[in-house]
């Protein structure tokens, strides 16, 4: 029993500060929707409309991520610290790179968008710049991204936290200094994202720096193993993301027709769900960075005990958190917007979805280590099948005589269900962990 405990704390260890980080990066679009929310009904209308189109960014951002911790962890664990250079500067350039091809696209079909999401004729122009001065401030995020990855899959998950929170607070107090300060509104967004992205990139210099991990920077060199992992782990995890987009443009098709206001409580709701799922994902890959890095050392009988421990730290948060939100969800919806009528359905989702946020965690953690072990492909089938039948039932149920609370009854429901996917994961690691050769790097 002392190895499972073991495991335990030292997951405690590292996920806390991710977990940190992962919060105050998701709690940033949750205060920015509070401040435009008391702003004008109009901002906070446009800023719901986005929250598809910033999956997309999400998407990136998780897949430079993923697969740079994923290759820094198994680097480490091997220890070929020297290889970690090469992996952050190509990681750097492809992020970019990818980011600013993304942006384009945006800018080019931001209209059809509009249309897509039914948008009001009398915000319609004000959703088009918004979106296209946002995308390309969201290109920049993505430089940020590898060094904090570097960082945390070597162990220093402290460290990246620091690059992540401090870009989060500039960017809130940008937010809120602009928005009233400056009269900018909902632009002041695309600006202090901007803002945020260089005292992010400030820290991140330092923190390399006392880390001593880039002894000799080659920003030249192209590194072959970056680009393996990014395969592997990088593109399923995206494609993981670009589901999520459609699932959450199907959710505001399918609550479209309801009208402005809960269009918009249904948008708060998901964007404060988006915090509270944070503590599962960070666990998934403190487990996972746990996993990678015995993996690496080629200690294969450790890996499901890693495993079981995350599991078990999951159960232990989401208790208590899954009992809170139910609990307190009037409270928290109606400091979030004047607007009564969109407090009032968010609290409505909160209430009925919350109590299975017990079962979507254990489901996250369990998706999050299958991702980050190379078998996020099936992470993405299992993905693209669960967000796909949960958009047909959710279509079903509130084109008859139904309305929004059995959509998301249908969605409380299907987190129940979706807690069989931790049984794919132990069935995946134990294969690993039965595997009768070392993985190639």
């Amino acid at each position: 029993m002392t190895a499972p405990r073991t495991d335990s704390a030292g997951i405690l260890r590292l996920g806390a500060p991710i977990g940190a980080a992962m919060v105050g990066a998701v709690l940033l679009p949750l205060l920015v929707f509070a401040i435009l929310g008391w702003l004008s009904s109009d901002a906070l209308y446009v800023r719901s409309l986005y929250i598809p189109l910033s999956q997309l960014f999400v998407a990136l951002i998780v897949a430079f991520d993923a697969s740079t911790q994923t290759a820094v962890a198994r680097a480490v664990g091997a220890r070929r610290t020297d290889d970690l250079s090469g992996l952050m500067w190509t990681s750097i350039a492809l992020s970019f790179a990818f980011g600013a091809a993304l942006t384009v696209v945006v800018v080019v079909t931001a209209p059809a968008l509009a249309d897509l999401l039914h948008v009001a004729p009398h915000a319609r122009e004000l959703f088009i710049g918004f979106v296209r001065w946002t995308s390309a401030a969201s290109a920049l995020l993505m430089l940020p991204i590898a060094p904090a990855a570097l960082l945390r899959g070597s162990g220093r998950s402290g460290a990246a936290a620091v690059i992540t929170l401090g870009g989060a607070l500039v960017e809130l107090s940008a937010v809120a200094a602009l928005a009233y300060g400056t009269g900018l509104g909902v632009w002041s967004v695309p600006v202090s994202m901007a803002m945020a992205t260089a005292v992010a990139l400030t820290i991140a210099a330092w923190q390399l720096r006392r880390s001593g991990l880039i002894k000799s920077p080659r920003r030249g060199t192209v590194n072959r193993e970056a680009l393996v992992y990014l395969r592997r782990v990088g593109l399923p995890v995206a494609g993981t993301f670009v589901a999520l987009f459609g699932f959450s443009t199907a959710q505001l098709w399918i609550m479209g027709p309801f009208g402005e206001s809960r269009v918009s409580g249904f948008s708060l709701a998901v964007t404060l769900q988006a915090v509270l799922i944070q503590p599962a994902l960070a666990i998934g890959a403190a487990s996972a960075i746990m996993i990678n890095q015995r993996l690496g050392a080629g200690e294969r009988s450790r890996l499901l005990p890693s495993l079981w421990a995350g599991l078990r730290v999951v159960l232990w948060v989401y208790i208590p958190l899954s009992a809170a939100v139910w609990l307190l969800t009037p409270g928290m919806a109606g400091l979030l917007t004047n607007d009564t009528a969109a407090a009032a359905e968010a609290a409505r989702y909160l209430r009925i979805v919350g109590p299975s946020y017990l079962f979507m965690g254990m489901t996250l953690a369990a998706f999050t280590v299958l991702e980050q072990i190379g078998k996020g492909l099936l992470g993405l089938c299992l993905n693209v099948v669960f967000f796909a039948a949960l958009s047909v039932i959710g279509y079903l149920v509130t084109r008859g005589d139904g309305g929004p609370a059995d959509f998301y009854w249908a969605l409380s429901i299907g987190n129940v269900g979706g807690v069989l996917a931790t049984l794919v994961a132990v069935v995946a690691v134990r294969h690993l962990a039965r595997a009768g050769t070392r993985e190639r790097q």
